[in-house]
């Protein structure tokens, strides 16, 4: 479990997902270029399901990052 984490938090918000599963969770997402509120993910029911949600988010903070770097568009 990430540090930051309060464990009842962990532990009311995970009872839906499997003992593995929660660990997967956990691997990807302390890698993971991003941070939700604790909590505010999906009850994961497998592992391509944790894959999905953590490529889906890095893609929506790589186009905001990208957003705030060039705000224009391109555009002069």
């Amino acid at each position: 479990m990430l540090s930051f984490i309060p464990k009842i938090l962990w532990q009311y918000r995970c009872d839906a997902m499997t003992d593995e599963i929660k660990t997967y969770f956990m691997q990807r997402y302390k890698e993971a270029s991003f941070r939700v509120v604790p909590g505010h993910w999906p009850d994961f029911k497998s592992k391509d399901e944790v894959n999905n949600w953590i490529g889906g988010m890095e893609k929506i903070t790589e186009a905001f990052s990208d957003a705030f770097q060039n705000p224009t568009g391109g555009k002069a």
